[in-house]
């Protein structure tokens, strides 16, 4: 009798061990997710830029091309600069006018990515040769904030989404290079990426450079 009572003892305690072992795997578990959770809402992701209508007349005006991405619908506009025989472009999103190009771009292809804080817009300024820069919009509820010209390109004519990631922390968005380096304009040079330091601040809407060898540069 007592030796089939301590049996029922042990049993009743392997399985309380078992059962608080399963909690305790529970609870790293969700800690584990909120903490990924946690750093994830930081980091932007890019998202495709659907491409819509070609060479189309809407309410009179003429359009060369129509992008679609999340709740954006964007459309670009030539303007044709007689004085200086430009064909600039002009950007409208939600059929609102946000920018026109200040000089003739062979190539104009805009990128998207967002987190759970801000949405960023970029447009793509290029020819045959390669990329000049990118125009960069944050948006924010209806509200676009124009940034500015950011001349950085790759040195393989990679896509921006793909030697670029981007994340969050306060009020700045840092960028993190993929390739081991860059052509960086304001330095007319190209610099090691492990060198590069460039944000954008969120509350002036202003670029931070900072090439790890003097200064930051605001513009």
């Amino acid at each position: 009798m007592n030796f089939a009572y301590l049996i029922i003892i042990l049993l009743m305690f392997f399985i309380s061990c078992k059962n608080e072992s399963k909690n305790i795997v529970s609870l790293k578990n969700r800690i584990e997710i909120k903490e990924n959770g946690k750093n994830n809402s930081s980091t932007y992701k890019f998202i495709e830029v659907k491409i819509g209508r070609k060479d189309f007349i809407e309410q009179g005006e003429k359009y060369s091309n129509e992008y679609k991405v999340d709740n954006l619908n964007i459309k670009i506009a030539d303007n044709l600069d007689v004085k200086n025989n430009y064909n600039l472009k002009q950007v409208y999103i939600n059929n609102k006018l946000i920018f026109s190009t200040k000089s003739e771009t062979w190539i104009f292809k805009p990128y998207y990515c967002k987190n759970s804080k801000n949405k960023i817009l970029f447009f793509e300024e290029g020819d045959e040769s390669g990329t000049w820069g990118y125009n960069i919009f944050l948006l924010n509820d209806n509200n676009v904030k124009e940034v500015v010209f950011l001349e950085i390109s790759s040195l393989n004519n990679s896509e921006l989404n793909k030697y670029v990631s981007l994340f969050g922390h306060n009020n700045l968005i840092q960028f993190k290079f993929l390739e081991d380096e860059i052509f960086l304009e304001t330095e007319n040079n190209v610099i090691k990426t492990k060198d590069a330091d460039i944000k954008i601040d969120t509350n002036t809407f202003k670029i931070l450079i900072n090439n790890k060898k003097g200064k930051p540069t605001q513009y």
